[in-house]
């Protein structure tokens, strides 16, 4: 009966640090998203910033050129 009980003292506690490790790797895994998902929002922003400017860029060079009017 003992050993059945240090059996299942060994079981609880290998359960309770394998949650403990669950839980830090579903923080780890929300955290990498959340950084990934702004990077891309970054990314987004950024080319819909240097789209517009390339284009207001390259209208006035072409106006000073007077290939357009």
């Amino acid at each position: 009966m003992r050993k059945l009980e240090g059996i299942v003292k060994e079981i609880v506690v290998e359960m309770g640090y394998l949650e403990t490790r669950e839980a830090r790797f579903t923080s780890t895994n929300l955290s990498t998203n959340e950084r990934v998902q702004n990077f891309a929002w970054f990314s987004f922003f950024a080319l819909i910033g240097l789209s517009a400017w390339q284009i207001f860029h390259l209208r006035v060079f072409f106006k000073r050129k007077y290939l357009i009017d």
